[in-house]
């Protein structure tokens, strides 16, 4: 395929990297010289200096004749309109890194309005990570599929466990509140074993399960599993990461703190939990902002010796 990324940097330059040794044929665009010089050393590809919004920069990368234009810059709104550039000159696909939670609730408005096909937010994937484990801390694996509707989850059977000791084709005859859930395979001393109806599950298999989220997580509600020990999360960092995270969070009851060294960044930090940050938070040095019982945030910081608290 004849792939344009705009963007050198490192997700660009790591991407293009990727996709030349899958044989694709890629053009890399950039503004900086030394971004291009860079990459030239390592990577054989096209490179065009220019920039990524520019029709005539798009023209000469071959952008008419691409299968994929991929939008991967620093900046969200160049990254949006090099898609609808590139789209308009005949890109069949495009794709574009946009990374603002500004832009969260509006990206099925901005992704017809701008042809854009598909949306990557490293941040907000990067969270999603970090909440599926907080979710299943017991899991050795958790595999996403369909755009992260449909979980795959693995985990090991215990004495007691409802699954252990019943053939499959009984289990849920035998406990009808349990979810349903497809058992697709079970690693026993060092086989994998694909189970069928008069499979039984033993204490000590490791069994992967398959379903969409919503019923796989009353499934290991079920067998006393999950999250229900994690009542706080303390995130060190005001990050886009840490918005996306403590959003997530938030939504399955858990009680977020967020410390932040910078006393200016929590002024400008998406509010996930419809409050508002008091002015007087910009401040300190070093900042907790909480979010109290899930749904009013407030700040907390430690007072310099001498001065009183407010």
């Amino acid at each position: 395929m004849r792939i344009v990324i705009i963007g050198g940097g490192k997700m660009g330059t790591s991407l293009a990297q990727s996709l030349v040794e899958e044989g694709h044929d890629v053009t890399i665009v950039d503004r900086s010289d030394a971004v291009l010089q860079k990459s030239m050393d390592s990577i054989d590809a096209m490179f065009i200096k220019g920039s990524g919004v520019s029709a005539d920069t798009l023209t000469e990368a071959g952008v008419q004749q691409a299968d994929i234009l991929i939008a991967a810059t620093a900046g969200d709104e160049i990254n949006m309109l090099a898609c609808l550039t590139g789209k308009r000159l005949g890109a069949q696909y495009t794709i574009a890194r946009i990374r603002d939670p500004e832009y969260l609730s509006s990206l099925p408005f901005l992704q017809k309005e701008l042809s854009i096909d598909y949306v990557v937010n490293p941040e907000r994937a990067t969270a999603r990570e970090i909440s599926r484990m907080l979710r299943f801390p017991f899991a050795g694996s958790i595999e996403t599929f369909a755009r992260g509707r449909v979980e795959m989850v693995d985990f090991r059977a215990a004495e007691g466990d409802p699954v252990v000791g019943v053939p499959l084709k009984e289990m849920y005859k035998k406990n009808r509140q349990l979810p349903q859930v497809l058992f697709c395979a079970v690693e026993r001393g060092g086989e994998i074993i694909i189970p069928k109806g008069d499979f039984v599950i033993q204490p000590g298999d490791r069994v992967h399960v398959v379903a969409d989220v919503a019923t796989i997580t009353r499934f290991f509600e079920f067998l006393g599993k999950g999250m229900a020990t994690i009542r706080s999360v303390i995130i060190m960092g005001g990050s886009r990461i840490a918005y996306y995270l403590a959003s997530t969070l938030l939504s399955m009851k858990v009680k977020v703190s967020i410390i932040e060294i910078n006393g200016e960044r929590p002024g400008s930090f998406p509010n996930c939990c419809r409050g508002q940050i008091s002015s007087r938070a910009m401040a300190p040095t070093r900042i907790c902002w909480r979010a109290k019982d899930w749904r009013t945030p407030m700040l907390s910081f430690p007072c310099p010796t001498g001065m009183r608290k407010t």
